[in-house]
């Protein structure tokens, strides 16, 4: 799968440290945009991963991050199975 060089190089607007290459050969775990905070935070723990890309029909339209969750689900007292993937996430943007 492509995975743009901006979900690459930053997560959340935070450059990542360490070099580009060594994200380019880690695996990416997905999520489905209609999925719940809670499938996330489920599928993060499950693949020790701190973000998932977010796809709407096969296709990469966002990313979400436990930070995400925490300041967006939890920090805020949502109910985290109410909250869907698509509230949280941040969108690609398309160059």
């Amino acid at each position: 799968m492509f995975i743009p060089l901006a979900v690459r190089v930053s997560c959340v607007g935070m450059p990542m440290s360490g070099r580009v290459k060594d994200y380019m050969e880690r695996e990416f775990f997905e999520i489905d945009i209609e999925a719940s905070a809670l499938e996330a935070s489920k599928t993060m723990m499950a693949k020790s991963s701190d973000y998932l890309l977010v796809l709407d029909r096969e296709r990469p339209v966002g990313i979400v991050t436990d930070l995400d969750l925490v300041m967006k689900v939890m920090a805020t007292e949502k109910e985290p199975s109410e909250v869907k993937v698509s509230e949280i996430m941040s969108s690609l943007r398309s160059s």
